[in-house]
């Protein structure tokens, strides 16, 4: 695959590059230009994705046709994609020639987002991440990373699958060893679905089942969806408590998505092959909430993909499959998933006022607030 690993970094400018990004809820968004083109594209900023360009730029540039192989998201679902070479990809001042690229279809996420930068470009780089003021830094070499004594070290292999993402180790309630996917274009935790059969929680029936899909990757929604208040994550120094973490059918890996991340002032030196967490403040693991329904795109069309088992969406009546009409009196056929995560995650909104074809053609109406996903741990 030298596609996938190829490219070099351009050391003719400045040592370091700093940009702002932008984040309503999830993803990244970033500014990157393609091919010494003056014009920036919008990308999310995925450190567990191979990079990528839309269809729509791919042809606005004229790419040329490049090979074809299987594309797999971190969730877990895979299609073929096309493989090209990009001339070059540059972030703020930083640059590379040659850098691989899948051509994907994202109209799915957004008809706003261009493509998607992954850590085959990121690998060239010492990449810090400071959520709280919204900017990513891109520096060259590896020089050794200060900080303060309360700083987490942890050394990270990176998976070629994943678009050379980096990998930390870690341990699931005391005894389960995992790799966790550092993984910026997820939202929160996941556990493999074959991981959460494992753990204390499942084990004791302290979960949560969904009627459908709650969640996917890049390619689509996951085939069963469970949630878990996993007792422990050790990751690094630190053990980390109670934590609300859903199921994924994408490989072995925990994946670490932005709700953990952001937490912290997160650098990734994958040039030294080293993670160094700085906390920004205490993480709290235990109150993902959800108004009990995931949706996703059919075409124009946006369907309840999945309902969690008594939940207020359940108790509703709203199932799979049924086709919503209006969110807060908007038409959801206008909106994107994007600006279904900007609505649906976080605790923005308390309420979400739905009308709704059901499988039967009947028109409904749901009034759905914001809840517990799970009830607090036992103190």
């Amino acid at each position: 695959m030298e596609i996938v690993g190829g490219g070099k970094p351009v050391q003719d400018g400045a040592f370091e590059s700093t940009v702002s990004f932008t984040r309503h809820s999830h993803p990244i968004l970033i500014e990157v230009r393609l091919n010494n083109l003056a014009d920036p594209y919008v990308f999310v900023f995925d450190t567990g994705a191979l990079t990528a360009v839309s269809k729509q730029v791919a042809a606005e540039i004229g790419l040329s046709q490049g090979i074809y192989v299987e594309g797999r998201g971190s969730g877990g679902k895979a299609e073929t994609v096309e493989l090209v070479q990009l001339d070059s990809i540059m972030v703020g001042d930083m640059a590379v020639k040659g850098c691989g690229a899948a051509i994907i279809d994202l109209r799915r996420l957004s008809p706003d987002i261009d493509g998607i930068l992954g850590s085959n470009f990121l690998k060239h780089f010492m990449v810090s991440i400071d959520y709280q003021r919204e900017e990513i830094t891109l520096a060259h070499g590896s020089r050794p990373i200060s900080g303060q004594t309360e700083v987490d070290r942890l050394s990270f292999t990176t998976d070629m699958r994943y678009g050379f993402a980096p990998v930390v180790s870690c341990t699931v309630d005391g005894s389960i060893q995992a790799g966790c996917l550092v993984d910026t274009g997820a939202y929160d935790f996941a556990l493999p679905d074959a991981m959460i059969k494992k753990t204390r929680a499942f084990s004791d029936g302290n979960i949560r089942e969904a009627r459908g899909s709650m969640g996917g990757g890049m390619f689509g929604d996951v085939g069963k969806s469970y949630a878990v208040r996993v007792h422990t994550i050790r990751i690094g120094s630190e053990n980390y408590s109670d934590i609300v973490a859903q199921s994924h059918t994408g490989g072995d890996y925990v994946l670490l998505g932005n709700s953990f991340l952001e937490n912290f002032a997160v650098t990734l030196s994958y040039p030294s092959q080293e993670m160094v967490l700085t906390p920004i403040r205490p993480f709290s693991g235990d109150k993902r909430t959800s108004f009990g329904l995931g949706l996703t795109k059919k075409g124009d069309a946006t369907v309840v993909s999945g309902v969690w088992r008594n939940s207020g969406a359940a108790r509703a009546g709203l199932e799979p499959g049924d086709r919503v009409v209006t969110i807060n009196e908007e038409d959801a056929s206008a909106l994107s998933l994007m600006e279904l995560m900007s609505l649906f995650l976080g605790d923005k909104s308390e309420s979400i006022t739905l009308e709704y074809v059901d499988k039967s053609g009947n028109v409904k109406s749901a009034v759905l607030y914001r809840e517990m996903l799970l009830p607090p741990a036992d103190r």
